[in-house]
This record gives structure tokens, C-alpha cells and sequence, in this order.
């Protein structure tokens, strides 16, 4: 029985694909992106308010220059769709989550 060698894949730190991250808040109209070329991806965590709703990775290169407010509403719409309904959905939800302090105790 013969052994296939084994194929051995060496990082290349030559090239990096820096990610712009930023937030997005559904609760205030949403405003253009610009996408500068030196980013591969952008990362978006999208809110309302102070409650989060998820995150978002798109790569770059499909976006081109800037995100306009309507494609925004569209990538929005396919990757957090069920989420974003559910929260408009239930009015308690859009309500800041109570003051929570958890329980804890501090021993020295």
C-alpha cells in the first residue's frame, strides 16, 4: 500500500486582506459606504439602537466604490431579513434591554 505524500501549505504573510469593520444602526436612517480599495472585506454589525441584530462579511471587490443606502436595504434584506422582521415585528424588542447586573461575588 503506497502513502500519498502529504501536501504541505505554507502561509504567505506576503499579502494581507484587511477588513473594514463598522456598525450599522436600523433605528436612523442609513447613510452611503464608502469602501476604500486598500480593504478585501467589510465587516458591518448591524443594531438598532444598543441591541445587536447580527453581522454581515461582504468581500469588497463586489461592492465597488461605495454602498448606496438601496443596495445596503437589499444585502441587508437577504442576509438578516428574518431577524430585521422579527424585531419590527415585536415592539418590545426595539425597547433598550433593561440595566442587568449579574450576580456575582468577589472573593479576596
Amino acid at each position: 500500500m503506497a502513502l500519498r505524500p502529504h501536501a504541505i501549505i505554507e502561509p504567505s504573510f506576503g499579502e494581507t486582506m484587511p477588513a473594514r469593520i463598522l456598525q450599522i444602526d436600523l433605528s436612523t436612517p442609513l447613510e452611503p459606504i464608502p469602501v476604500p480599495k486598500r480593504y478585501g472585506a467589510l465587516w458591518i454589525v448591524v443594531r438598532w439602537g444598543i441591541r445587536p441584530i447580527g453581522w454581515l462579511r461582504w468581500p469588497c471587490r463586489k461592492l465597488g466604490n461605495i454602498v448606496q443606502p438601496d443596495t445596503l436595504r437589499t444585502l441587508l434584506a437577504d442576509a438578516l431579513g428574518l431577524q430585521i422582521i422579527h424585531l419590527l415585528r415585536d415592539p418590545s424588542l426595539r425597547d433598550p434591554p433593561p440595566n442587568f447586573t449579574p450576580s456575582m461575588a468577589v472573593v479576596i
